[in-house]
């Protein structure tokens, strides 16, 4: 049953002033720099917008104004600091020592899609058949993953030198497994070099054993179409194609404390060991793990403001800017 609003001025004072008192005991809260924040996106080249959780590599700040203990800190998630060359139109993203170049991010999926910086230079260079120098690591202090559900994983053989005769020791013909046909890959000795979609590898192969350590590259796995003339077109130039095309690494806002502080309205800040600084929140002020405290008072102020004495149908009405008219009604315990 709808009863008159049992929340009047007395109570409204006691709620305003329940929730003032950790925010004047806040008072004490560091104030952060605003412009250690990426408010809005900062293109790099063409095609990447970069803004929040990542940020620009340059842009580190001692966030906390007068802190020195957090010098060097950041506003975003570990390990996604973007180097920009504006010069060169690219951006670049680092996983341990290995520059990857951003081809593009989707903030709405929580995906980015990078390619190896070695093999773009490769191909700029004119090489269709760049030789990958590397695996993929990524960092355990960064917030990005591989993703398993858009990748699929190349795996390089390289200088493969066939001496026995023993059947599990060599590869299978060329029908089913071509060499990699490109000049670059000719070697006066005769060694081979493969690569192999990981999927198509059988654990019983005896045959890689005869190589070179392997090198696994992700690629995308919506690019990967088997056909009668796919291994023909991998073990030529086409892995090359494939590599260009990068790979995808996500994140996931829900995961640690950040997820709190996201939630209620404010930017993480992380300083350069990954550590987490506090929450930024609206009112310039750097508080953990949330900003909730702030807001609930924000809330309550601002019906306080706009309190309506107005009777509507027998029921006590308030109203906020912008909002439906809000009846409050006693909850049915029945």
């Amino acid at each position: 049953m709808v009863v008159p609003a049992l929340l009047g001025w007395g109570a409204v004072a006691v709620l305003v002033s329940l929730a003032a008192a950790p925010a004047v005991a806040d008072e004490a809260a560091h104030y952060y720099n605003p412009s250690a924040c990426q408010k809005s996106s900062f293109r790099c080249g063409d095609t990447v917008d970069v803004r929040y959780p990542f940020f620009l590599a340059n842009a580190t700040y001692a966030v906390v104004e007068g802190d020195t203990a957090y010098a060097k800190s950041y506003c975003g998630y570990p390990g996604m600091a973007i180097a920009c060359d504006e010069a060169g139109g690219r951006a670049t993203l680092k996983l341990k020592s290995d520059n990857y170049t951003v081809l593009g991010i989707d903030y709405d999926k929580h995906t980015v899609t990078v390619a190896d910086a070695d093999v773009l230079a490769a191909g700029d260079g004119g090489d269709d058949c760049p030789r990958v120098a590397h695996n993929v690591t990524v960092p355990r202090e960064t917030w990005l993953n591989l993703s398993d559900t858009a990748n699929d994983n190349l795996v390089f053989f390289y200088d493969c030198v066939f001496t026995s005769s023993e059947t599990t020791t060599l590869p299978p013909p060329a029908s089913v497994l071509p060499p990699i046909n490109c000049s670059s890959f000719r070697n006066p000795t005769g060694a081979k070099s493969f690569v192999v979609v990981e999927r198509d590898m059988r654990l019983q192969d005896d045959w890689p054993r005869e190589c070179k350590q392997p090198l696994v590259a992700p690629v995308l796995k919506k690019l990967l179409s088997p056909d009668e003339d796919y291994l023909l077109r991998l073990n030529s130039d086409g892995y090359g194609q494939l590599l260009k095309q990068g790979f995808q690494l996500t994140w996931d806002p829900s995961a640690g404390s950040c997820y709190f502080c996201e939630n209620s309205g404010g930017q993480c800040s992380y300083n350069q060991v990954g550590e987490f600084i506090g929450c930024l929140c609206s009112d310039g002020r750097v508080r953990s793990p949330d900003c909730g405290k702030f807001l609930l008072l924000h809330f309550l102020l601002l019906l306080v403001l706009n309190f309506d004495t107005q009777e509507k149908n027998d029921h006590r009405v308030y109203q906020l800017p912008g909002s439906r008219d809000v009846t409050v009604e006693k909850p049915d315990i029945n």
